[in-house]
């Protein structure tokens, strides 16, 4: 999954819940870019992605930090 603005994955954890996954995911942005909005775009844009997979993901949360120069 390549989407304009992600510089990295900081960090993910995923737990089963049922038979679906519940994902929490620290995506790091490109500094460049303004915090707000595409910070909050790019959130969405990551998470809609992770429930689109065909994996079964039940639940996705996304925190989204600046990635280290």
């Amino acid at each position: 999954m390549t989407r304009v603005g992600v510089a990295g994955v900081d960090a993910c954890r995923i737990r089963r819940s049922g038979l679906a996954y519940l994902v929490g995911i620290h995506v790091e942005m490109d500094g460049n870019l303004p915090a707000r909005p595409r910070g909050h775009e790019l959130a969405h844009e990551v998470k809609n992605a992770l429930l689109a997979s065909s994996i079964p993901v039940l639940d996705v949360l996304v925190h989204v930090e600046p990635a280290p120069e």
